[in-house]
């Protein structure tokens, strides 16, 4: 360890024995950081941090390398090879970008530190005294916060207050519509509407010109979300702050709807959405198998999401549960990952798990959800849907499978095929 403090960012970094946290508060900021949400949802890197931490508290810091962190966390066997299976390596950098995202967003001002310097298991533990006035350093703090919410919301909404503003002056002019009509319980209901917007999880080399040279194969990830590694022991970067362009899309006409009758929502993006945000407000959930509450709230009823064995492995698709034989599968895979068409639902639910009125936009892929919001918008797609619907459809729940072709990186018009209510 240092014997002199080091400044960083406002702040005096002390690592000098004396002034190091103790094992005890060690062990309650480990409870605090592992509860966050910064870790919620990833049970593979609680138990990665939980172990390195308690290792190294233990006395037993240089015994944590990358073979006993996979046999001791990960399970592998004796056969495990590090240079031939990068996953401790993926889930270090993970770690990482976890701890980087709480102390920024979660406890900026946190006094304790747990750092998992690069190239190495074993933790390091820091005690952090701000260098200016304590008003000043929360003021900082609270500024970083603000800029690094603000980055992920604009991405979404950008374009929609103009949309919104747009959409206000229209709707004053025309006569209400069977889209009034299929969003009347959140245009009227006392509390916003939430819009819950999935972040994406992606995979980058975090030295992309070495393994350019050494002819890295691309790294790929299969229909299941899963990656495939390339095995060559460079190392992978995670992301996962990524908003799919369709996601973004979809929240967009959503949000520009609503505002044109005077209902501004609440953007949830990721893991910020929770059941106690669904249990007392309308909400609309975007996104298929990247959204938690998609999942969750759709499951059970007459066409869900799931993934089916093809010719080439596992597949997302749109399943009948009243007959399974009945799937819908996006088109062929164009050269760039791309595919030629697509599939979305699009869906209204009154009785709901959370007990609140749901919209859910989704799609197999990012652009069945950004022509399934499209449909849910727009009454020129809608009326198909009213034409097949029951002379009580207002009150009853709905669910639309709609299809889309794909042009370039444009989804074309939805076409409704099929649709079910009760």
């Amino acid at each position: 360890m240092k014997n002199v403090g080091n400044k960083v960012e406002g702040e005096l970094v002390l690592t000098h024995s004396q002034l190091a946290p103790s094992p005890e508060e060690i062990e309650s900021h480990l409870g605090s950081v592992l509860g966050s949400r910064a870790f919620h949802g990833s049970q593979r890197c609680q138990e990665f941090l939980r172990y390195v931490v308690q290792r190294a508290l233990a006395g037993e810091a240089e015994s944590i390398k990358e073979r006993t962190v996979g046999h001791d966390v990960f399970g592998l066997g004796q056969s495990f090879e590090p240079m031939e299976n990068s996953l401790v390596r993926v889930k270090a950098t993970e770690v990482r970008k976890r701890l980087a995202k709480y102390y920024e967003l979660e406890a900026p001002g946190d006094g304790i530190r747990i750092c998992l310097p690069v190239g190495g298991y074993a933790p390091e533990f820091e005690r952090r005294i701000p260098a200016t006035p304590p008003a000043r350093s929360a003021e900082a703090a609270a500024a970083r916060t603000s800029r690094a919410r603000r980055r992920a919301l604009l991405a979404v909404l950008g374009f929609a207050l103009t949309a919104g503003f747009v959409a206000v002056w229209a709707v004053g002019r025309r006569p209400a519509s069977s889209v009034d009509d299929l969003w009347r319980p959140f245009i009227e209901h006392r509390e916003t509407t939430i819009i819950c917007v999935p972040l994406l999880t992606a995979l980058s080399f975090t030295d992309w010109d070495n393994a350019r040279l050494s002819k890295t194969p691309p790294l790929r990830i299969n229909s299941l979300g899963q990656p495939i590694y390339s095995g060559t022991g460079h190392e992978l970067e995670v992301f996962d702050w990524i908003v799919g362009m369709g996601d973004a899309q979809a929240a967009i006409a959503v949000t520009a709807y609503l505002s044109a009758h005077n209902r501004e929502p609440l953007v949830k993006m990721g893991g910020e959405g929770t059941f106690a945000d669904l249990r007392t407000h309308p909400s609309v959930l975007i996104g298929a198998f990247s959204s938690r509450w998609t999942r969750d709230m759709g499951r059970d009823l007459r066409f869900d999401f799931r993934h089916v064995p093809s010719g080439t492995g596992m597949v997302g698709a749109i399943v009948d549960t009243r007959d399974v034989r009945r799937q819908w599968v996006h088109g062929r895979t164009l050269p760039d990952g791309r595919p030629e068409e697509d599939y979305g639902i699009a869906a209204r639910l009154f009785d709901s798990k959370s007990g609140q009125p749901i919209i859910i936009a989704a799609g197999i892929t990012t652009f069945g959800t950004q022509s399934a919001a499209e449909f849910l918008v727009k009454p020129a797609f809608l009326a198909e849907l009213v034409k097949r619907a029951p002379k009580d459809w207002k009150s009853r729940s709905v669910q639309a499978v709609v299809r889309t072709r794909i042009m370039g990186n444009t989804p074309g018009p939805p076409q409704l095929v099929d649709a079910h209510f009760w």
